[in-house]
């Protein structure tokens, strides 16, 4: 039609490009509200690459796919290095249907999984149980045992690809009587997690539902015949938040340790000539207005955690990093930004005295 939709009077397709991991709150908010807005769309492609993942946004995700009113197509492709992390796999499962790029494999170690990241306010009880049962529906639905969840989310024990007599290969939770049948997860004895599966293993286990190289050829096999495409790519601004906090956080110190030197020039000088009053009006005024920038400044680096929670987590510059946790980090950064408040109250008393003189 001329006007860009099917005969539903629907835009087509939306296509959806997740580039990278998905590690952000943020990111997975912004693209639930894509899909949310998706009532005039007939069909979602959503592409990811990436090969990290955390089971909150797995669960944020799952949900939005699961309230989409349109259906979502989940593409597993990454024409750069070939691989996306098993949670991605995982979002494909919890899609209308999966779809994988054949030169694209599934491969997944124990650093794949971000827990470390989920921010602390996370009811961790809530979103392991009910990503959980969505996944456990999916296996089933794709004849599979719902068990295999509990080792694709949390590593809770290998797994095993055999191969019947009597049908398609099938995955196994127990050690089959083959040694050298091979494993899908491998949990190892020291705590370690691989995974690593090509895509026509995992066509043949019926975990994705066809083998296409790109958005194109999925839009000409499954897609409608006419309309509109919709093409966004969203990516995890988390990296990039860590980035503007450090660099926030310096122009803070930059500046409130310029209004201490300031002070101390005018207070002690180099020499013993009287300083006149004057001279400590001016540092006075000087550092205040510096100083409300600093303050501004400081603000401005505690408002990304409002939008990235999970920076919480990270490591703060302070302290040892020996024995790092994330329960410890989250500690930190409250000191952090303690003593800067403190630090920046401290010269305010200061340069209010000057400036009165």
């Amino acid at each position: 039609m001329s006007n860009g939709t099917t005969a539903s009077g629907r835009e087509a397709i939306l296509h959806l490009t997740i580039a990278g991991d998905l590690d952000s709150i943020a990111l997975a908010r912004e693209t639930t509200d894509a899909l949310v807005a998706t009532t005039n769309t007939d069909m979602v492609i959503l592409e990811l690459d990436g090969n990290r993942w955390r089971s909150d946004v797995l669960w944020m995700l799952g949900s939005a796919i699961r309230d989409c009113s349109a259906p979502v197509v989940v593409l597993l492709r990454d024409p750069k290095d070939k691989r996306v992390g098993l949670g991605q796999l995982v979002l494909g499962l919890l899609a209308t249907s999966c779809v994988i790029d054949p030169g694209t494999h599934v491969e997944s170690d124990e650093s794949g999984d971000r827990r470390s990241l989920i921010p602390e306010q996370t009811d961790m009880e809530r979103v392991e149980r009910e990503l959980s049962g969505m996944v456990w529906v999916k296996l089933r639905h794709r004849g599979h045992r719902g068990e295999l969840a509990e080792s694709m989310l949390r590593s809770a024990g290998s797994a095993w690809i055999v191969d019947p007599p009597d049908g398609p290969p099938e995955i196994v939770l127990e050690p089959p009587t083959d040694p050298s049948a091979p494993r899908f997860i491998d949990v190892r004895a020291d705590g370690t997690v691989h995974v690593s599966i090509d895509a026509d293993t995992l066509a043949a286990l019926r975990l994705v539902d066809d083998c296409l190289p790109d958005a194109r050829r999925l839009i000409a096999a499954y897609g409608p015949s006419s309309g509109r495409i919709e093409r966004r790519e969203l990516k995890s601004q988390l990296g990039h938040a860590r980035d503007e906090l450090d660099s926030v956080l310096r122009a803070a110190d930059d500046a409130t340790h310029g209004v201490e030197r300031e002070l101390d020039r005018v207070d002690h000088p180099p020499d013993d000539r009287v300083v006149p009053a004057s001279a400590y009006r001016e540092a006075g005024r000087a550092g205040l207005n510096r100083l409300a920038a600093a303050r501004s400044l400081v603000e401005q680096a505690e408002r990304l955690f409002d939008s990235h929670p999970e920076l919480l987590r990270t490591p703060a510059p302070a302290g040892t990093p020996v024995g790092r946790t994330s329960e410890r980090n989250t500690a930190d950064w409250r000191l952090v930004f303690l003593d800067r408040r403190r630090t920046i109250e401290r010269l305010e008393d200061r340069a209010r005295r000057f400036a009165s003189r």
